[in-house]
C-alpha cells in the first residue's frame, strides 16, 4: 500500500521536476574538497549554495578545458 501512495506522489508532479534519490558515499578528502570549495563560492556570493549549485559549478570547473559536449569528451576517451 506504500508503494501506491508514492506512485501517485510521483505522478502529481510537474513534468518538469526532477527527484532522482541515489544513495553512494564520497572518499572524504573528495568531500573536503568540495567543502572547501563551498566556502570560497559562499565568501564569494556572500549567499547560501546549494549542493545543485556545488556539483554544477565542480563539474564546470572540472571540464572547463574539455569539450563542451560530454558525449564528445567520452568518446575520445
Amino acid at each position: 500500500m506504500t508503494d501506491k501512495g508514492e506512485v501517485k506522489k510521483a505522478a502529481a508532479k510537474p513534468a518538469g521536476a526532477k527527484s532522482v534519490k541515489t544513495k553512494f558515499s564520497l572518499p572524504q578528502e573528495l568531500i573536503d574538497k568540495l567543502e572547501t570549495y563551498r566556502a570560497s563560492m559562499e565568501k564569494k556570493s556572500k549567499t547560501r549554495v546549494t549542493r545543485s549549485e556545488l556539483i554544477r559549478a565542480a563539474i564546470g570547473r572540472l571540464l572547463k578545458d574539455k569539450p563542451q559536449n560530454l558525449a564528445e569528451y567520452t568518446k575520445g576517451k
